[in-house]
């Protein structure tokens, strides 16, 4: 019987207080032992349960600890989450465009422009600066560009000449195109006559804008007719749309020679066109006297 003799029960046995043979596998033969002190071995640990424990005794010299295996190794910390971006400002992203202005807000703009570039023209990084951030607007350029030609007709001469600087600097910057000269020279042409009664030089200082804004290619005679064309339906007894013609050609030779005013006007094209609009006599009179 697994259980020991004398019918005992084998749970007082393995307490050791009751009787029964001495072959049981849980008899009283084991014996509670007296506690004892625990021991240090060689190594400095103190002995518990014939095992070494891990707690080192005060009196042992000082020993490294073992090294830890990878497996046992705890597992870095994470790394603490980024903050999340505030929605109400938003990180920048490439190539976003600016929001867009108010009509009054790119009014001043093109104002402030002109201001800041008359202050010194060689600082074109800001000019361009202030171009891009209307890039969001739609038809800024062409808001831009009517704004400070308007404002030629009838301000210094210091200024003009800022002005129209400023604009070649933008179209040949690539600021401005085509279609953002074409409206606002367009207006100023059709309507050369009103403005003839308020500013006498007003034919001088539009023949200034269109020779530096066909030397860039902004406008050219192929666009100037048909404008000018207006005029002469408008007051087909006066010479205006001639007028025209004839202070571009002087402009053009005084600001960037004859050759440049022949390459302009004198092109077969080019005489084609003004000998529709003038009369072929007139026009051979005008360009064999100023080309």
């Amino acid at each position: 019987d697994r259980r020991g003799g004398g019918g005992g029960d084998y749970r007082s046995d393995r307490r050791g207080g009751g009787g029964g043979g001495g072959g049981s596998t849980y008899g009283g033969s084991r014996q509670r032992s007296t506690p004892q002190r625990p021991s240090v071995d060689e190594h400095g640990f103190t002995q518990v349960g014939g095992r070494s424990a891990s707690a080192r005794v005060t009196s042992g010299p000082p020993r490294v600890s073992a090294p830890v295996p990878r497996s046992q190794r705890m597992p870095p910390a994470p790394a603490a989450p980024a903050p999340p971006v505030s929605k109400s400002s938003p990180a920048p992203t490439s190539g976003a465009l600016p929001s867009p202005f108010t009509e009054e807000k790119l009014k001043n703009r093109a104002k402030s422009m002109r201001a800041e570039f008359m202050q010194d023209r060689s600082n074109v990084e800001d000019l361009l600066f202030s171009m891009d951030e209307t890039r969001g607007t739609p038809d800024a350029g062409k808001t831009i560009v009517q704004v400070n030609v308007d404002h030629t007709i009838d301000c210094k001469d210091n200024e003009r000449d800022a002005i129209i600087a400023m604009l070649v600097i933008l179209f040949e910057k690539g600021k401005l195109s085509r279609s953002d000269f074409e409206g606002p020279m367009a207006d100023i042409v059709e309507f050369i006559d009103s403005y003839v009664c308020d500013s006498p030089r007003v034919m001088e200082y539009l023949g200034d804008m269109l020779a530096a804004f066909f030397k860039i290619g902004a406008l050219d005679v192929k666009w100037l007719v048909p404008q000018c064309a207006k005029v002469k339906e408008i007051n087909p007894g006066a010479d205006f749309h001639t007028q025209v013609i004839t202070h571009a050609i002087d402009s053009q030779k005084k600001a960037y020679g004859v050759e440049e005013a022949k390459r302009c006007f004198g092109g077969n094209a080019e005489q084609r066109e003004l000998a529709g609009l003038l009369g072929l006599d007139t026009w051979k009179a005008i360009s064999s006297q100023k080309l």
